[in-house]
């Protein structure tokens, strides 16, 4: 799986409109204003011990959607497939518990996943999905998340009965 190119467009397109970003030099501006965001974040991630981050703060959650959302959604999808490659009697989990989940960007991994598997909805699967985190403050990433989750899972729905229909 590739880092989702279109994922990343989601987010900032979000972003953008969480900001009232509408023109040209405003974006500009405001990218250049969370390159310190991004500084000190990647210099609390790489310290050794406990990372603090003042994640109240909105643009600290942006940038960490911008700069780690990728990273963080291709890995439980590899794994996942692997798994079901190598072991093809194991069941696909049902179940995922996240902890320290931030923003949770495993989800749309996971999510890709259950995708390739149910290429039609001959199959109907229910997935729970527990989010364990010690920063209660990602609530603006979540929010932001979930309007881009929204909008693939729609894509995907309407592209698989597309699909589908076309058969009749």
């Amino acid at each position: 799986m590739r880092i989702p190119e279109d994922i990343l467009v989601e987010i900032f397109e979000s972003i953008k409109g969480e900001n009232n970003l509408h023109d040209v030099r405003k974006i500009s501006n405001y990218l250049k204003n969370l390159k310190s965001n991004l500084k000190v974040l990647r210099s609390a991630y790489r310290r050794k011990g406990r990372v603090i981050i003042d994640y109240k703060d909105k643009k600290n959650q942006e940038v960490y959607l911008i700069a780690y959302f990728p990273i963080y959604t291709v890995p439980i999808y590899e794994v996942l497939e692997y798994i079901i490659k190598n072991h093809p009697s194991l069941k696909i989990p049902q179940n995922l518990c996240l902890i320290g989940a931030g923003p949770a960007p495993e989800i749309m991994g996971f999510l890709k996943f259950i995708n390739n598997q149910f290429k039609s909805y001959e199959h109907s699967i229910n997935i729970n999905i527990e989010l364990i985190e010690i920063a209660s403050e990602w609530d603006y990433a979540r929010t932001i998340l979930k309007m881009v989750y929204a909008r693939k899972i729609l894509i995907f729905v309407l592209h698989s009965q597309n699909s589908y229909n076309s058969k009749d």
